[in-house]
C-alpha cells in the first residue's frame, strides 16, 4: 500500500486508490481531472471518462470538476499576468503552473469552453450512451427506452408461470404468495439464481425468462439489461475486439468513483473495455462504505481489481 500524491506522477496503468469518509477523495479526483486536461496534449474534455453510481453523484462529481477546472484557469491567468491570485491556492495549481503555464492554461480554457460535452456519468448511462454510439455494433434499437424494471411486469409474470405449472397440482411444492416473491426477486436482478437447483430455482428461471421476452415484445430495456448487453459485446468473439478498440480510442482515460459499489456485471464491462497495462483507468472507492450490496454491490469484484 503507497500513499498517493496528487502532484506526483499521473496513474500511468490501472490504479485502485482507497479513500476513506472525510480524506478529501472527491477534492483528489477533481484535481486528478485537473491535471490530466492540463498535462496530456492528445486529451481533451470530450475524451475524459468519470463515472460514478448514482445521478446524483453524478451530478456533484460534474459541478465539483467543473469548480475546480474554473479555479485553476483562474490561478494560471493571474499567474500569467503576474497578479497575485483571488483565492488562497492548493498544491495542484502550484504544480501546474510551472513549466509550461501557457500550454497548460490553453487547454484548460478549452476544457471550461466544451465541459457540457464532458462525459461525467452513471456506469448504466455510460453503458447506454456507449451502445447508442457503436450503431450496428452495438445493436440497439433507437425506439427503446431505457428505465428501471417494471415491477407489475414481473409480478404477472410469476403469476403466469405459477399458474401454467400447478394448476392441476393438488400441493405445489411452493405456496403461491412464496412463488410471487421469489419470480420478482428473479426478475429485478441479475445475479445468480440460489439454491442452484430445486422448485424455487426451477419457478424463478422461468419466470426471468419470460420476463425476458415480454419486456422484448414491449421494447422495455431496463438499467441492467444495457450493463448486460455491452458486457456481451465486449465477449463477442466476432465483434469484442472492435467494440473494445473503439471505446479505448473514444476514453483513453477514465476515472471510476465509488468503486467499492460496482456489481460483478458492471465490473465484467470496465475490465474488458479499459484494463490494460499502457492505459490509466483509476478505480476510487472504501469499501467500508458499499452501500449497494442489496444490487449486487460486493467485495468480490472489488478485491479482483
Amino acid at each position: 500500500m503507497h500513499t498517493f500524491d496528487l502532484t506526483g506522477p499521473l496513474p500511468a496503468t490501472t490504479t485502485l486508490l482507497e479513500a476513506s469518509a472525510g480524506t478529501g477523495k472527491t477534492f483528489a479526483i477533481a484535481a486528478m481531472a485537473t491535471r490530466f486536461l492540463a498535462e496530456r496534449p492528445d486529451l481533451d474534455v470530450t475524451q475524459l471518462l468519470m463515472i460514478t453510481f448514482g445521478r446524483h453523484a453524478a451530478g456533484e462529481l460534474r459541478d465539483r470538476v467543473f469548480s475546480r477546472l474554473k479555479e485553476t484557469l483562474a490561478y494560471l491567468d493571474a499567474r500569467a499576468a503576474g497578479l497575485p491570485p483571488a483565492k488562497q491556492t492548493d498544491d495542484v495549481s502550484e504544480f501546474l503552473a510551472a513549466p509550461d503555464l501557457e500550454e497548460r492554461r490553453a487547454r484548460l480554457a478549452a476544457a471550461v469552453e466544451r465541459f457540457n460535452e464532458a462525459t461525467i456519468v452513471t456506469t448504466h448511462a455510460f453503458c447506454a450512451s456507449m451502445l447508442r454510439e457503436l450503431g450496428v455494433l452495438g445493436d440497439w434499437d433507437p425506439d427503446e427506452g431505457v428505465g428501471p424494471d417494471d415491477r407489475d411486469l414481473a409480478r404477472q409474470c410469476a403469476t403466469d408461470v405459477y399458474l401454467r405449472l400447478y394448476r392441476d397440482t393438488e400441493k405445489p411444492p411452493l405456496e403461491a404468495k412464496v412463488a410471487l416473491e421469489v419470480g420478482e426477486a428473479a426478475c429485478l436482478t441479475s445475479l445468480p439464481l440460489l439454491p442452484a437447483d430445486g422448485p424455487r430455482h426451477d419457478f424463478a428461471a422461468l419466470t426471468r425468462e419470460l420476463y425476458a421476452e415480454r419486456k422484448a415484445v414491449l421494447g422495455i430495456c431496463s438499467f441492467d439489461d444495457v450493463v448486460h448487453r455491452l458486457r456481451d459485446l465486449l465477449g463477442d468473439p466476432a465483434v469484442g475486439p472492435l467494440v473494445r478498440d473503439r471505446l479505448r480510442e473514444r476514453f483513453p482515460v477514465v476515472l471510476v468513483d465509488e468503486f467499492q459499489d460496482t456489481d460483478p456485471p458492471q465490473w465484467e464491462v470496465l475490465d474488458a473495455a479499459f484494463v490494460a497495462p499502457d492505459r490509466p483507468t483509476v478505480l476510487i472507492g472504501d469499501p467500508k462504505q458499499s452501500i449497494y450490496g442489496f444490487r449486487g454491490a460486493d467485495l468480490g469484484s472489488y478485491l479482483r481489481a
